[in-house]
């Protein structure tokens, strides 16, 4: 087998896919660009690197380049003979910048992480150079907890998808990565409009949280060198493209952990609750529910985002913990660690897995009262433009909006439930909707809803989830701030289950639990009934058309704070109301989107 020569630069014809770097030093021209060669070399787990000579354009521009052997086993065949794979590394730089394109794409990603000679060209710098108008492909990743009527993530196509991006529904994605037409100069494409000869920009591809750009693969390495230069030119000019303002109602991610204020609450939502299925082993389901229903942390804020909480469970103290933020801006990557300063006895299991609850990667949840969110190991700030949501108050000056379910010492739940004699929220769905139509209490685990009202004169269809307001009680009525926390889990459970506005749907999971307890804390027309015939033969001869409805039941927020949040919108409380609108009108978007209403009900 004859060997070929070694290559030669222009010989190369690499795929433009790069990473963006600033030098680390002083460095420039071929001194910068040999030290992220030497760099690379001596971290490949090869032998006998060719390195290629480093040489200039005319135009500036300083290129060298790797080229290497690995040896691998087929993926296809355990035991299998080790087969050669040729490797290729291009280092290009210009001024205070290079880039480095690798045909190893694990390569690439571990150069991103690793590489000293340069920092990554921060991901707030990358999207005002690079992100531009007529995407045709965007990536975005969710920043919500996850739900089954809502993508973790999810890729768009079309011709110009600024215009399919939704204000509401996607205000919890960020631009993970973008297909787009930025206009840099010297990098364009011929295109024929039927006769008609026209220069247009190129599409470009970027992921701004990464460093990386992606063009296709030239035809020589002539036009890769001078692509290659037009980007690093129009990042070294500073020069924003006409990133379209849809992108802003985006979540955006926070390159530094400077911008952030003070810890206000901490959300713990663990994968068996949002995912619910039959699945789950019932015992971590109920670990799960206990961490997210039954845990209050009552904050101190450090700084730097670090802060001390107070832990109980089920109103029993567990100890402090103390919680600290970890950014690596190298990465743009933040984690949250955890540790007990302060423990009660006996509690050690209960401790051992809160802690684990807590520093899970995607299972917490962290609001600063500037505004920004910690969640899935990032930091973002909520891209959605601040409106207002429309609250519904309710008088609840007879109940205690404190008390979700009704207790009554040596009886059940369910028929505490039926007993009528409470003053708890769940009797007060009782009495304000149970005496027209069917109303059905759901409590429990898998529940659809706490309640369920079907009008059996219109055909209206009702899903209600019930919230107590956290906190103690207060002396004075109206002084309870505004919580974000206290919504999230039953937002979180509304959006779970607006599927179960569908009939069918909604017939198919009462009927698998048509002989569990619950069943006999139903009502037609006000008077109880022990099962729920009535209400699945009214929900068989629904129509469709009828009218359905989501209503959320939290009576933490009062009009007295609304008031105050809307006239101080720049305090504390104002920029919290903010968040709580945003969560509340995300909400709805996913609601209205599956042919709901919705309606949360607050006190007057």
């Amino acid at each position: 087998m004859v060997v070929p020569p070694p290559p030669t630069l222009n010989d190369l014809k690499p795929y433009l896919g790069a990473l963006l770097f600033t030098a680390s030093t002083k460095a420039r021209d071929a001194a910068m660009i040999d030290a992220a060669l030497a760099e690379i070399e001596l971290g490949l787990k090869t032998k006998s690197p060719m390195r290629l000579a480093t040489a200039s354009a005319a135009t500036g521009l300083w290129c060298g380049a790797l080229v290497y052997t690995e040896e691998r086993t087929p993926a296809w065949w355990d035991g299998g003979p080790r087969e050669q794979k040729r490797e290729l590394v291009v280092v290009a730089g210009k001024g205070a910048h290079f880039a480095v394109c690798a045909s190893d794409g694990s390569l690439r990603d571990r150069l991103a992480v690793t590489l000293k000679a340069g920092t990554p060209v921060e991901r707030s710098e990358m999207a005002r150079a690079f992100v531009g108008p007529e995407a045709k492909t965007a990536w975005l990743n969710g920043i919500h907890a996850p739900s089954d009527v809502k993508a973790d993530a999810k890729m768009l196509s079309g011709h110009a998808l600024e215009f399919a991006i939704d204000p509401l529904g996607d205000q919890s994605y960020f631009l993970s990565a973008l297909r787009s037409r930025p206009t840099i100069a010297g990098l364009s494409r011929t295109r024929r409009r039927k006769k008609i000869v026209v220069q247009e920009p190129a599409v470009l591809g970027t992921a701004p949280g990464r460093a990386r750009v992606w063009l296709g693969r030239p035809k020589s390495w002539s036009l890769f060198t001078q692509e290659l230069e037009a980007l690093l030119d129009h990042l070294a000019a500073g020069k924003a493209v006409q990133a379209p303002s849809s992108y802003k109602g985006l979540a955006t991610e926070i390159d530094t952990i400077g911008v952030l204020g003070n810890a206000y609450a901490i959300s713990l939502l663990p994968a068996e609750i949002t995912e619910e299925d039959e699945g789950v082993d019932p015992v971590d389901l109920e670990l799960a529910r206990r961490w997210a229903y039954a845990t209050h942390f009552d904050i101190t804020p450090g700084s730097n985002g670090d802060f001390d909480a107070d832990v109980s469970i089920d109103g029993a103290p567990v100890g402090t913990v103390s919680i600290s933020l970890e950014f690596d801006p190298r990465t743009g990557r933040a984690a949250l660690k955890a540790s007990w300063t302060k423990t009660v006895p006996k509690m050690s299991k209960l401790r051992a897995g809160l802690l684990q609850a807590i520093t899970k990667r995607g299972g917490s949840k962290v609001y600063y009262d500037c505004g920004h969110s910690f969640a899935d190991d990032r930091l973002f700030a909520a891209g959605l433009q601040d409106r207002v949501f429309d609250w519904t108050t309710r008088d609840f000056s007879s109940w205690n909006i404190h008390r979700e379910k009704p207790v009554v010492k040596g009886k059940k739940l369910v028929d505490a439930i039926l007993s009528g004699k409470d003053t708890s929220l769940f009797d007060y769905v009782i009495k304000t909707y149970g005496g027209q139509g069917i109303l059905a209490c759901d409590d429990g685990a898998m529940e659809v809803a706490d309640f369920i009202h079907l009008d059996t004169v219109t055909g209206s269809l009702t899903l209600i989830h019930v919230k107590a307001a956290g906190g103690k009680k207060r002396k004075k009525p109206g002084d309870l701030p505004v919580s974000v926390s206290d919504y999230e889990i039953v937002a979180s459970q509304a959006v779970k289950n607006v599927r179960h506005l569908e009939t069918s749907h909604l017939l198919d999971r009462l009927k698998a639990g048509a002989d569990h307890e619950m069943k006999r804390a139903t009502w037609v027309d006000g008077v109880p009934v022990s099962d729920r015939s009535a209400l699945f033969a009214a929900l068989a001869n629904r129509k469709s058309s009828a009218k359905c409805e989501v209503i959320i039941l939290q009576p933490r927020l009062t009009q007295t704070e609304i008031d105050h949040c809307k006239q101080h919108p720049a305090s504390k409380r104002g920029q919290q109301f903010k968040q709580l609108n945003a969560l509340m009108l995300g909400t709805r978007q996913a609601i209205v989107s599956c042919g709901g209403t919705f309606t949360v009900l607050a006190k007057a």
